[in-house]
């Protein structure tokens, strides 16, 4: 019997095929007695019913697949964290809405990055030696990473990662959970605390120790050093009506020939400094660049790198007698109500 035409179309080459296996040509089947003719029509017969069945059955069994299928889809794709799909060499081979979010990138332009792309330079050291650990292991690992989206903008997050145990040898998952707002919290409450430490023992010390300069010197290079302040300096006022520092550290050149008068009127008097002494009360700056009451003042803060201020009055016996100032590196290093 001739070898099925492979010109012809599917079902004849499956027909073909089937007419080689029973070695039977309509010819010899019409030699057969009737009975047997029957007999294979009924098998015929009940074999297409059977074959009908079977493929509905493998029908209704991938709607079943494909209705799983999109559900874990969509559990990925919508799940409530950054997740990802990496190789053994970093390239990203699936991405979430949420890892798009984050990374602000969208998710077409996210597939076949290195996801190294997004680790800082101060975190790549620490990036690649976890790697490593995940694909050499089937348990989960965990790591806080320094990120930079495509953005620009700097995140922190906690990267969850393990082996698909389908591939554990070509690909991982990654989790990722911005920290960022709460990292920021926890470095302002440390620099808060130590900021009160600072003040708190300020007044007392004034009254307490005899060498007054060199107390006041401490304070200002402890508040530099250990409060993460980039000036900070202890102006008492003089007999003349103005502020003269006589204490400071960190960039002090700022201060140089700058006169600082707590008088009303004139808007170059109402600086931070002036403004504490003569109304006694706290004085917070969020932005040097932008607040108005520094315009005297703004374009040598920021050649100094200083953006945030803060002035606390100094009393000696209920009575004002100077401030205590302190400039940061960042805007909106403290609000006024974190100060309280």
């Amino acid at each position: 019997m001739k070898a099925p035409n492979k010109s012809a179309t599917l079902p004849q080459q499956r027909r073909a095929r089937a007419e080689q296996r029973l070695r039977l040509t309509p010819r010899k089947v019409a030699q057969r007695p009737a009975g047997d003719v029957q007999t294979l029509v009924h098998e015929l017969q009940v074999c297409q019913i059977a074959q009908e069945t079977q493929i509905e059955e493998l029908r209704r069994a991938q709607q079943e697949l494909d209705q799983v299928r999109d559900h874990y889809a969509g559990l990925y794709n919508f799940a409530p964290i950054a997740l990802l799909t990496l190789n053994a060499d970093g390239t990203i081979l699936e991405a979430n809405f949420n890892a798009s979010q984050l990374l602000e990138l969208r998710r077409g332009s996210l597939i076949h990055q290195k996801f190294s792309r997004f680790v800082s330079a101060d975190a790549q050291d620490a990036f690649y030696p976890f790697c490593r650990r995940v694909f050499r292991s089937k348990d989960f690992h965990s790591t806080i990473l320094n990120l930079v989206t495509a953005q620009g903008n700097r995140l922190v997050v906690q990267v969850d990662a393990a082996c698909d145990p389908k591939h554990p040898r070509k690909q991982c998952w990654f989790c990722c959970t911005d920290l960022t707002e709460r990292k920021q919290a926890e470095e302002k409450l440390i620099q808060l605390d130590r900021a009160k430490a600072i003040l708190g023992g300020i007044d007392r010390a004034i009254v307490h120790i005899g060498d007054q300069r060199k107390l006041l010197v401490e304070v200002c290079r402890v508040a530099v050093d250990e409060g993460g302040f980039k000036l900070a300096w202890v102006g008492m006022l003089s007999p003349d009506g103005s502020v003269q520092p006589v204490a400071k550290a960190g960039e002090t050149g700022y201060l140089d020939g700058i006169r600082v008068w707590p008088t009303p009127g004139d808007p170059k008097y109402r600086g931070p400094v002036g403004l504490a002494i003569r109304e006694n009360r706290m004085v917070v700056i969020g932005d040097l660049g932008k607040d108005a009451s520094m315009a005297p003042w703004r374009d040598r803060a920021l050649r100094f790198g200083l953006r945030y201020a803060a002035a606390f009055p100094i009393k000696i016996a209920s009575k004002v007698t100077g401030a205590f100032v302190l400039y940061a590196p960042l805007p909106d290093f403290f609000d006024e109500q974190e100060l309280v």
